[in-house]
């Protein structure tokens, strides 16, 4: 009898309960890597998403800083004097930290202050020449602490100019970014 059992057990080991083994941990790796997978696109989509929702986010502190900046300017062609302006315009101080001024074709500060860098430099009076008459932000002006952008609309011989930085913008859009500000970063372009 010894010699059956023996022989039963390793062939019922060998036939049945090897290959189930075997097919069970096949299906749990392919599991594994099927759930990795699906789990990777589900983050990818949330992080598209949250992509996504920033930027319409920065579109949209970018659409109303123009705007303040247009109402800013309609009030200086009705008028207004310039250090007046930039006086009642104390609200729009928190929109544009850097500085907000009323500035001639010539780059020459009327009202209200810009940084010094700026004032000084002929970045200035460069777009503000590129720009025209055309309404609307002006390219990134670079600052030594980081990218500068300034909006400036046209109000009669004057400018009305306003500037903030990148990191200003994501904190301003974005005050509940999850990483650390060092680590994020914007990159401002156009529809095109």
């Amino acid at each position: 009898m010894r010699p059956l059992l023996g022989g039963l057990l390793p062939r019922l080991f060998a036939s049945i309960i090897m290959p189930f083994s075997a097919v069970l941990f096949t299906l749990a790796f392919v599991a594994i890597g099927v759930h990795e997978r699906a789990m990777r696109g589900l983050v990818a989509e949330r992080d598209a998403r949250s992509v996504r929702a920033a930027a319409a986010a920065i579109s949209e502190v970018l659409r109303h800083r123009q705007i303040a900046i247009r109402e800013l300017a309609l009030r200086l062609r009705d008028g207004v004097a310039p250090a007046r302006l930039i006086r009642e315009a104390g609200s729009l101080i928190h929109d544009f930290p850097e500085g907000l001024a009323v500035v001639s074709r010539t780059g020459r500060i009327v009202a209200g202050s810009l940084p010094a860098f700026l004032a000084g430099s002929g970045l200035l009076e460069r777009a503000l020449a590129a720009s025209g008459d055309a309404d609307g932000l002006f390219p990134p002006l670079a600052s030594p602490d980081g990218a500068l952008v300034t909006a400036a609309i046209p109000g009669s011989p004057l400018v009305v100019a306003g500037a903030f930085t990148t990191a200003n913008l994501l904190r301003f859009a974005l005050p509940d970014l999850d990483s650390p500000p060092g680590r994020a970063t914007a990159v401002i372009v156009d529809p095109e």
